[in-house]
């Protein structure tokens, strides 16, 4: 609704953002969920949503929510998305909402863990593929941010920093993201040829224990 004074009187549908916490952890993408505590939807795993209030934006809204709801203060280098707008008349019983769907990037996932170190009550970090049925339309909104994340994967490099972090990476650790985003486990020859045909990457020269194996190539993100 406008503010008094605003002359309309228009009253326009509820404003909220669904977040899609993401890290990757052993090969692995994984999101945070949470139980919904309240109705509708009471005791169903959904992703951390909110309300946004007048004079915040999306990103603070965010925030707040996997601030008060999950235990997570994300790091000032964050890398964040908006990928869509969920719109349907029918997605929310208490009456139309706009969810805005937002993504949030973090490589190592304990720094957002700054009080415990651990996630609040009811707050689970879990991985993608595992079977589930999320609240309201909580399952298109993570099948939209999955997509939108394999489409941009090797075309915008905010989210190889995303999940990588800033620092030089191995070849293995370029593929475990590759794998845990789009699925498929690239062979060392087809990582070369996509890394050196997305030119997000250059070569630092150095090369480094994995553990397993010779020493992987060392390489940097071009930002």
């Amino acid at each position: 609704m406008f503010a008094k004074g605003g002359g309309s009187g228009y009253v326009g549908p509820i404003v909220t953002v669904d977040t899609v916490c993401a890290t990757v952890s052993e090969a692995r993408l994984r999101f945070v969920t949470i139980t919904r505590r309240r109705a509708p939807e009471r005791g169903r795993r959904a992703l951390p949503g909110v309300y946004v209030q007048n004079g915040e934006t999306i990103a603070q809204a965010s925030d707040r929510c996997l601030a008060d709801k999950c235990g997570i203060v994300l790091p000032s280098d964050t890398q964040r998305f908006t990928v869509g707008v969920h719109d349907s008349v029918a997605r929310d019983p208490r009456g139309h909402s706009l969810s805005i769907a937002h993504l949030a990037l973090i490589p190592n996932f304990d720094d957002a863990l700054p009080d415990s170190g651990t996630l609040a009550a009811g707050a689970v970090l879990e991985p993608v593929g595992a079977p589930r049925t999320l609240a309201f339309d909580h399952d298109d909104i993570l099948e939209e941010t999955l997509a939108w994340m394999r489409q941009h994967l090797w075309t915008e490099p905010r989210v190889f920093l995303g999940l990588l972090g800033p620092s030089p990476a191995t070849s293995g650790a370029i593929a475990d993201v590759d794998e845990a985003v789009t699925g498929v486990r690239l062979d060392p020859s087809n990582l070369r040829r996509r890394i050196a045909a997305s030119n997000l990457f250059s070569p630092t020269g150095e090369q480094r224990a994995t553990g397993v194996g010779r020493p992987g190539k060392v390489w940097r993100l071009n930002r």
